[in-house]
């Protein structure tokens, strides 16, 4: 993980927002014309208020059959928007995002007026290894949880191996076999 990285660091300062009033329709025409995924909504005092995703739009305009002229930012907006200050650390960002669900950050100054924007995209450019921490994490969580699957799962019967009787087969790598098979498979013994 990045170490002692403030969010206002990496955050972009550049962030397209609109007003509670814009529609639906402008709001998507302002991610069109600038590649992004989201306009965040501000007041008059340049306080974001919440914010509009390509998904909101989808999910709250286009397929309610709603026409996009006729709905404002204000009804398809999620709000309140979860902010944080520009000093928080990158960690502390991502912790939020995660246990939050969601894939873009707004960055507040103290004032709590907008300065930018961080997204999940920007973490994992400045940390691209945490894709494969992540994957080897949910690979060694995967294997457990098979090896646990494997263990309580325990019949009688004839061993697809030696096909001697057993009253402990082990369902493993999809045949049934025995506590001597077992261990020849897994090169080590089963577990009681």
């Amino acid at each position: 993980m990045v170490q002692d990285i403030p969010v206002g660091e990496i955050a972009r300062r550049e962030v397209v927002t609109g007003t509670p009033t814009e529609t639906a329709a402008e709001l998507a025409y302002k991610m069109r014309e600038r590649g992004i995924g989201s306009v965040v909504i501000v007041n008059e005092n340049n306080e974001p208020i919440g914010i509009v995703t390509e998904r909101d739009l989808v999910i709250k305009v286009v397929s309610e059959g709603k026409h996009p002229d006729e709905v404002i930012a204000e009804n398809i907006m999620s709000s309140p928007v979860i902010t944080v200050e520009e000093d928080i650390d990158v960690n502390e960002a991502i912790k939020i995002m995660v246990n939050r669900g969601i894939r873009r950050l707004p960055i507040v100054d103290e004032e709590g007026k907008l300065v930018g924007i961080i997204t999940m995209q920007d973490l994992l450019a400045i940390e691209p290894h945490i894709i494969q921490t992540i994957e080897e994490e949910l690979k060694r969580f995967e294997e457990e949880l098979e090896e646990r699957q494997v263990e309580e799962r325990r019949i009688e019967g004839v061993c697809d191996l030696c096909e001697t009787y057993s009253e402990e087969l082990r369902f493993v790598d999809g045949m049934w076999v025995c506590p001597e098979c077992y261990e020849e498979i897994l090169g080590r013994e089963p577990e009681e």
